[in-house]
Parts: structure tokens; C-alpha cells; sequence
């Protein structure tokens, strides 16, 4: 049987049973489970990237935060944004809406070039095009 001792997070306080044998490891914080995933969360992370990674269609995805002009533009939940729709955006110098598009006249999902970008509108009053690369259709202005 473990030998088992109480101890007190570093940080908060909180106290709990570890066995023994942890508390001499060398990757052994002293933390809760709670205070070490703050600890290592967002730009903490060994693992932290800049808040990139690229999906699975070959999209780059960037983390934005609160304080950000372009933040309502990102998913409600994980606060992600399309890199292409960002520095689209960012060259219009307002946030993109719903019904526009950012197309890569290239069809490199990831060369996010402001001069590989262009803007497409989704209205149905208007002319349509098919692009040559991704054979995707789109209404254009």
C-alpha cells in the first residue's frame, strides 16, 4: 500500500493526499490539478504554437482575444478566426460580415498574401463565377 501524506497547493491552498513517492519526482509541481492547468494554459503552454493551427481542410485558424477590433468575427466558443478572413479584414479596416467571403485566387488554403485574398459578396441579385482553381461558385459585387 502507497504511503499517503497531505499536502497544500503552492498557490491557492487547497489541500490534498498525494502519495509519497510523487512528491520526491522531479516533474512533481506542488499544484492542484486545477492551479497547474492555469499554470500552464494559453501562451504558458510548451506546446503554445502563437495561437495558430491549421485545420483539417487546410485553413489556418487564429486565436483572437477580447481586447481585439476583429473579435466579434470569431466562433462563439473558442474564439477562433479564419487567418484569411483576419487580414481581410484588417486591409478593409472593419470586421467582415456573415455574407462576405475571402477567396484565395490561387487555391492555396494557406497562402493568406493580402495580394492571393480577394473579397466576394454572397448576394443573389448579382452575377455568378466559378473559380478555375476550386471549382467553388460565388456572387460577386
Amino acid at each position: 500500500m502507497a504511503k499517503m501524506e497531505l499536502s497544500a497547493c503552492k498557490q491557492c491552498g487547497k489541500e490534498r493526499l498525494i502519495q509519497r513517492s510523487y512528491m520526491l519526482k522531479s516533474w512533481f509541481t506542488g499544484l492542484c490539478r486545477d492551479c497547474s492547468r492555469r499554470s500552464r494554459a494559453g501562451e504558458k503552454n510548451p506546446m503554445w504554437k502563437e495561437g495558430k493551427y491549421r485545420t483539417a481542410q487546410g485553413y489556418i485558424d487564429i486565436r483572437l482575444y477580447p481586447d481585439d477590433p476583429y473579435f466579434p468575427m470569431t466562433s462563439k466558443h473558442w474564439h477562433y478566426c479564419r487567418e484569411h478572413r483576419y487580414k481581410m479584414a484588417q486591409s478593409l479596416g472593419r470586421c467582415l460580415t456573415s455574407k462576405e467571403g475571402v477567396h484565395h485566387k490561387n487555391g492555396i488554403r494557406d497562402d493568406n498574401r493580402i495580394e492571393n485574398l480577394e473579397l466576394m459578396v454572397r448576394t443573389q441579385n448579382r452575377g455568378e463565377v466559378t473559380c478555375p482553381h476550386c471549382r467553388r461558385t460565388f456572387w460577386v459585387m
